[in-house]
């Protein structure tokens, strides 16, 4: 876990310092694109793997190793990354929209902190025969360079398919959810 974590750190780091060399070149861009993913458990279970704690599944950060890295689930809270214990870190998103089992809807620039770059995703959770539909919507739009509309699609997939999915497997045998 460690290793990935050191590679994806590196990654986000690389991708910063080109960011920052072609921002002359960035243009304003927009994107959308839809996932949809089965999750075992009911849309409870499901809706809870998204929010609070979100360090076992969500590992593009900042920091390489974040003191706490959580989703407050109401509106007005957000996606956090806490550095240390001095509470330096980042709001990733704010939460505007919130009603649990349903729909969670975050807004702000995840990746593209100082970036004139707004993402909007939404998790909507519906009851299926085998657990949980997840659907992620995102829509983005602002400064961007070319390719990143594709790189934010390539990392949401990584995210929903790579980690979440797995993990949302792991924690159901742990807790019984079925």
């Amino acid at each position: 876990m460690h290793s990935i974590r050191t590679s994806v750190f590196a990654l986000v780091a690389c991708l910063a310092a080109m960011a920052a060399v072609a921002a002359d070149d960035a243009g304003v861009e927009q994107f959308h694109f839809v996932l949809e993913a089965e999750l075992p458990g009911d849309v409870s279970f499901a809706y809870a793997l998204v929010t609070g704690d979100v360090s076992g599944w969500w590992d593009h950060t900042f920091s390489e190793n974040p003191l706490r890295l959580y989703v407050d689930a109401r509106p007005g809270g957000g996606f956090y990354e806490i550095f240390d214990e001095a509470g330096n870190g980042v709001e990733h998103a704010r939460v505007i929209f919130a009603r649990p089992g349903e729909k969670l809807t975050l807004a702000g620039p995840l990746g593209f902190s100082g970036w004139a770059t707004e993402i909007v995703f939404t998790y909507e959770f519906e009851t299926i025969e085998t657990g949980s539909l997840l659907r992620l919507t995102v829509n983005g739009s602002g400064q961007m360079n070319e390719g990143w509309a594709d790189s934010v699609e390539a990392v949401w997939r990584h995210f929903i398919f790579e980690q979440l999915v797995p993990y949302a497997q792991g924690r159901c045998e742990q807790e019984n959810c079925r």
